[in-house]
């Protein structure tokens, strides 16, 4: 905010209401803990990414981090679908193909009823 409109530090901090020291302490603080196993299990769940071409869900993505042991600590489910979320990881669903047309005439069945849809009683055609 400073370097935009070459404010003082001491005056944004007047401003602010807090110390230059509670800034500076702030400024050079050390990632938590929950940061950096984040950080971990977003480069781990990349390099699982890389290696099934973009194929896995949350689900399976969750299931192959605790098989393969990458990470530290214990991933849940939510964690990674979270972090997958947030990152926008999603994976590549394949389309259906379908592997025939239904205008080929082996396709086509015969009308048996001649579209004569009139009936006497039941469980008659």
């Amino acid at each position: 905010m400073s370097q935009e409109h070459d404010w003082p530090i001491s005056v944004l901090c007047q401003i602010a209401g807090i110390t230059r020291d509670a800034y500076y302490n702030w400024l050079h603080r050390k990632p938590s803990n929950y940061k950096v196993e984040q950080s971990e299990l977003l480069e781990a769940i990349l390099e699982l990414e890389e290696k099934h071409k973009w194929t896995l869900g949350y689900l399976a993505m969750t299931t192959q981090l605790a098989f393969e042991n990458k990470l530290s600590f214990k991933a849940g489910l939510k964690r990674v679908t979270n972090c997958m979320r947030n990152h926008g990881i999603r994976a590549n669903i394949r389309k259906k193909r379908h592997n025939r047309v239904k205008r080929y005439e082996e396709y086509i069945n015969d009308n048996l009823l001649n579209e004569q849809f009139d009936r006497q009683s039941k469980n008659e055609v």
